[in-house]
């Protein structure tokens, strides 16, 4: 259940905090909002293509993009709009998981590559 606290308005009323939330957004944050959907669109399509990089050009992709997903979600979580909130986890949350488990795997693979290589060199592993 959602509390809400009070505070003062500029006629020292007291007013919901949790009144923003339902207010209609301006057209700045409308666009604001849409440049963030198109970004993380970019993203997916840029995840699609993973699978035609080496694993070292994925780790390095995938460590810029979380790092500016990151700062992506520090300022929805900031935001604190309802619209912000829905954004960040229907949107960000579920794309930085996708980019962790990309990581995990593409750095299992590239230690595998560096294996082979020292196998066929005739180093030990």
């Amino acid at each position: 259940m959602p509390t809400f606290q009070l505070e003062a308005s500029k006629n020292n009323h007291p007013s919901r905090v949790g009144e923003e939330l339902r207010r209609i957004p301006t057209g700045n944050e409308l666009t604001k909002f849409a440049s963030l959907m198109n970004e993380l669109d970019s993203y997916y399509a840029k995840l699609m293509e993973f699978e035609t990089y080496e694993p070292d050009e994925v780790l390095a992709a995938v460590s810029a993009m979380s790092a500016r997903l990151t700062g992506i979600r520090s300022e929805l979580q900031r935001a604190g709009s309802q619209r912000a909130n829905h954004l960040r986890t229907k949107e960000v949350d579920p794309l930085i998981n996708d980019l962790d488990l990309q990581y995990k795997t593409h750095s299992r693979l590239h230690s595998m590559k560096v294996d082979e290589y020292r196998m066929s060199m005739g180093q030990p592993t």
